[in-house]
């Protein structure tokens, strides 16, 4: 089936090859709707290019993805394909239009690659935030969490739908409000049965207190593609739960790096402050920034100058995606005053001490022992019988082995089970992160009654 070319090309290359290679596409039944101009000059005539020099309409711009994004609006391609080099385009930079060409819903090719847009299944009867992440542990549960007991605090009826590397076969519902709470006792029963019982469902269910459903996916692409993955099947039993409890927002939580495969109103990108700038601008780091409305970026507890970095990286590639900075601050859900208590997270190394002097500071307690192993279970197994001990209460995130190896360990030496709660907090704004996600909240309900009705908002005007 004929297909409809946007080809990028430079300056770098006579014309006539151009041509011939134009010729080439052609020949192969495909039609070459229109090009742009990347940059380079070397090989370009005196007086220039433009459309009358070309076989085909010509777009330049200020910038190659300048001129990539005003052809793609133009043209409107089926695909674009890429003919162009170094030195115009270095690696980073292609990645970059890959992003771009991806985020416009756009196939991006060349002479030996191809990348082909997320899908994203328009199918969420409700509004509806999706939190995705750079990749593993950036803190988008502890985000997702937040926002879902903002909004609720705010009188919305919020469901989470999460995906996980651990997840339930089907879809899976747990309702704290009407089931009750999770405990303690019954997450070591979970585990006992088998099951994962610190999936990011569960962790939400326990820590955010709002209906959650589970759902698995295995690997996932550059450009955030989950591989087989129930999270579709989620969100439609999310509808069904929607209408016998009168849930009227969904947040889709990603998973890793991986993207929620379900077209969401509002998208909250997170991104530690310590990542590497090409991890961030280049790869597939563009592409999410993109697709992002908003973009969170967790700091430590001590401000970390690179975090500017990945402002002025996220402002080079979307310059209207609003930033925010935060912190995570640990909450213990149980009273922890005055007891011997010992920690056990997946925070980096570094952080642990921050960790510790919060726990002693704002809540009293006296730490004995920490171990930043949670995530790895034969260090873990190690460090486990120093770390209870001598410790009347432990505190663990609901992570990792949090659940079947720490929790069980804590429960048969008889000490207190707490859980870890990361709580964000806004920095250098006047506003409260409960603020922003009712920002949040209220711009997915105005994005998708216009995506709903759109036809009688027309009319009102």
């Amino acid at each position: 089936m004929a297909r409809r070319l946007l080809v990028l090309i430079d300056g770098e290359h006579y014309l006539p090859v151009i041509e011939a290679a134009l010729s080439d596409l052609r020949s192969r039944g495909d039609e070459v709707v229109g090009l742009a101009l990347l940059g380079g000059v070397e090989k370009l005539p005196a007086g220039g290019l433009d459309s009358g020099t070309m076989s085909a309409p010509l777009v330049s711009g200020t910038s190659p993805a300048d001129a990539l994004t005003k052809a793609i609006a133009q043209f409107k391609p089926d695909a674009v394909f890429d003919l162009s080099d170094q030195p115009v385009l270095d690696p980073r930079l292609r990645m970059e239009l890959a992003g771009r060409s991806l985020a416009m819903g756009i196939p991006y090719e060349g002479t030996d690659f191809s990348f082909t847009p997320l899908r994203r299944d328009e199918i969420s009867t409700r509004p509806s935030i999706a939190v995705i992440g750079t990749g593993k542990r950036t803190g988008k549960t502890s985000i997702c969490g937040a926002i879902a007991r903002s909004l609720a605090a705010r009188g919305f009826r919020p469901l989470i739908v999460a995906m996980g590397r651990g997840g339930p076969v089907e879809p899976e519902v747990i309702r704290p409000h009407r089931d009750g709470p999770l405990t303690p006792e019954s997450l070591i029963d979970l585990a006992d049965d088998g099951r994962h019982a610190a999936s990011d469902h569960i962790e939400d269910a326990v820590l955010a207190g709002v209906t959650t459903i589970g759902t698995r996916r295995c690997g996932g692409g550059l450009a955030g593609a989950p591989g087989p993955s129930t999270f579709s099947a989620g969100v439609e039993v999310a509808g069904v739960e929607a209408d016998a409890e009168g849930h009227d927002i969904f947040l889709f939580e990603g998973s890793g790096s991986a993207i929620p495969p379900v077209k969401s109103d509002v998208t909250v990108l997170v991104v530690p402050a310590s990542i590497r700038s090409e991890e961030l601008a280049g790869y597939m780091g563009p592409f999410r920034v993109l697709l992002a409305d908003y973009v969170i970026i967790v700091e430590p507890g001590d401000t970390d100058a690179r975090a500017g970095d990945a402002e002025a990286l996220v402002s080079q590639v979307n310059s209207s995606a609003e930033v925010h900075y935060v912190t995570l601050e640990p909450f213990p859900t149980g009273d922890v005053r005055g007891k011997k208590v010992a920690i056990a997270t997946t925070a980096p190394l570094g952080a642990i001490e921050s960790v510790e002097s919060h726990l002693r500071l704002s809540y009293g307690a006296d730490i004995v022992a920490s171990t930043t192993s949670l995530s790895d279970r034969a260090q873990l197994a190690v460090e486990l019988p120093a770390l209870i001990a001598n410790a009347d209460v432990v505190a663990t995130e609901v992570k990792a082995a949090g659940i079947d190896v720490v929790a069980r360990a804590a429960r048969d030496a008889g000490a207190e089970i707490v859980f870890i709660d990361n709580q964000p907090r806004l920095k250098n704004s006047k506003l409260t992160f409960a603020d922003l996600a009712g920002r949040l909240g209220e711009l997915a309900i105005e994005r998708f009654e216009k995506r709903m009705h759109p036809i009688q908002r027309q009319s009102e005007r």
